[in-house]
This record gives structure tokens, sequence and C-alpha cells, in this order.
């Protein structure tokens, strides 16, 4: 789940506030429920309205395990060509009809994502980051863009970094997934 935290500052502020706000006698008393309120406040955590969960590694083993092949794609709103592969990838993704689950960078911004993509005609979870120790211990997030393809519930290439046009990612997602079958 996506949060945001409100920090401690926040926190102290709100006690401030409370205290000044409060007869002397009233103060004595809810002193021990209101440093327990601001403690819990100082380490509160709202969910984003429009947050999506990190994608896990008990779905990178489901996403492996389904018969279509496909490929995880990495991307950044921070590396221009990565984002102008999402179009690539996705063209290359539906002439093959394999799945492609993009995946954002841990490290991008959010916000900056979502205004990098704004138009483009993605699906929402194109905003999806990663939390999956498999994904991260195969280096797919050392390079954005970069694809890992998968295939007969495995994956069926090392990480391949950079950009390429649809008709390239074709050939070569094409080549990596037939060496697979041999």
């Amino acid at each position: 789940m996506n949060t945001v935290s409100i920090g401690p500052s926040l926190a102290f502020y709100a006690q401030g506030i409370c205290m000044a706000s409060m007869p002397n006698e009233l103060k004595r008393r809810n002193d021990v429920r209101l440093g327990v309120a601001c403690l819990l406040l100082t380490f509160c955590q709202f969910v984003k309205a429009d947050a999506i969960d990190p994608l896990i590694d008990t779905e990178v083993r489901s996403t492996l395990k389904q018969e279509q092949a496909g490929l995880f794609y990495a991307w950044s709103p921070h590396m221009p060509l990565s984002v102008d592969g999402l179009a690539e990838i996705f063209a290359a993704g539906e002439s093959l009809d394999l799945a492609v689950v993009p995946v954002l960078s841990s490290h991008a911004n959010v916000d900056y994502a979502r205004d990098r993509i704004e138009g483009k005609d993605y699906p929402h979870e194109v905003l999806r980051q990663s939390n999956a120790g498999e994904l991260i211990k195969r280096d797919l997030f050392l390079h954005a863009p970069a694809i890992l393809i998968f295939g007969d519930g495995k994956f069926v290439s090392p990480v391949l970094p950079g950009f390429r046009y649809a008709a390239d990612y074709e050939q070569l997602i094409t080549r990596f997934l037939e060496s697979a079958d041999e």
C-alpha cells in the first residue's frame, strides 16, 4: 500500500495548538492522552486516494505461471527514452500477443511520472512501482528502460537494457522465446 507520512513536525505543531487552547486543569488531566495521540500522529500514515499497491514477489510468481508469455518493462520518468519506450513496448507486446507488465522505478517520483505520461492511453498500472525482490535480484532496475522476458513459467532472458523500437523489441523477444522452446 502506498502511503504518505505526515512526519513529526506536523504532530508537534498539532500538539502545540492543542495545548495552547486548553485550560490548565485539563492540560494536566489530558497530558497523557494528548501525548499518546501526538505520538500516534507522529507515525501516522495516510493512504493516497489514487495509490497503486507495489508489485510484490507473489504477483511476479503468479505472472510467470500464466500461460501467456510476456515481459516486465522497467521505466523511469527521469529517463526520457524509457518514457518513449512505453509506446514501443506496448506495440510490440500487442503484435506478439504478450503480457506487458510495466514497472515504474521505485526511485521515481510518481507525480512526475504521471505528468510525463499525461494524455497517453496507458493503463493505470503503468505507475505501479516494485517491491519484488525477484526483480531487484535480477537487476531489472539498474537501467531504464530494461526488459525481462518470461515464458513457460520462468524467465527466459537476462535483463536487457536500452531503448528499442517496436520492431526491434519484437525480434529480440521472439529470439529469446524461441530459444527457450528448444
